[in-house]
């Protein structure tokens, strides 16, 4: 439309190769580009009914001071609000070094955990909590006492007192359609612990997730908890 075009780089996030929403475009002759700038700042350029914001992109040397500029701006205001850093945490995937500890079906269930989460934080209304985990392959005959025991023993040790761990929120998903010999809702496997710091939530999860022994003195030895 405004010229001919050298090349076309979308900006991924690192961590989860989704579309930041921002891209390069490099016409081969100047002119074409001030035909682009100047036609987004009266009438507009649209794509696919989205309006664009067209600008001049920096020089690399000053490209480079506005991203220390903004990763210490991240930094002291605790990172990005929609936490994307985050969202690889606890997943191990095919091809990693890892993933030769994990069963066929195990690492198939992990490729599809994160499948789902990069569709779903391809939309800026999703982020990823710092201090709220998602655990899956939770054995059916753990309640919300005994995944909050679970979780709570995996952060007390030598260096971090039982009085500074806090739970905010457990729960187990339900199948209210399911019930056992009590009138109880039958566990569906999977549920939500929530602490109160983000330190002691990364602590948990990184002790807990895919940890063959996690669960060895629950009844369930070997099970590993699939943990996000």
């Amino acid at each position: 439309r405004f010229g001919k075009v050298r090349y076309c780089r979308i900006v991924e996030d690192p961590h989860t190769g989704i579309s930041r929403g921002t891209a390069f475009v490099r016409f081969m002759e100047e002119a074409a580009a001030k035909v682009a700038l100047s036609l987004s700042q009266t009438s507009g350029v649209v794509l696919l009914g989205h309006s664009l914001q067209v600008s001049q992109a920096l020089a690399k040397e000053d490209a480079a001071k506005a991203a220390e500029s903004r990763r210490e701006k991240a930094k002291h205001s605790g990172g990005s609000k929609r936490n994307l850093h985050l969202a690889r945490h606890g997943l191990t995937l095919s091809g990693e070094p890892a993933a030769a500890k994990l069963t066929p079906i195990e690492l198939q269930k992990r490729d599809a955990a994160w499948q789902q989460k990069k569709e779903k934080l391809s939309s800026p209304n999703f982020l990823v909590s710092a201090t709220r985990l998602s655990v899956r392959n939770v054995p059916t005959h753990i309640d919300e006492t005994l995944l909050k025991k679970i979780f709570t023993a995996a952060v007390t040790g030598a260096d971090t007192a039982r009085s500074s761990v806090r739970v905010k929120h457990v729960k187990i998903v339900r199948d209210e359609e399911r019930r056992d010999a009590q009138g109880v809702p039958r566990s569906k496997g999977f549920g939500f612990v929530e602490f109160e710091t983000h330190e002691v939530a990364l602590k948990a999860l990184q002790h807990l997730a895919d940890n063959p022994q996690a669960l060895n003195d629950y009844g369930a030895s070997g099970r590993r908890l699939l943990i996000e």
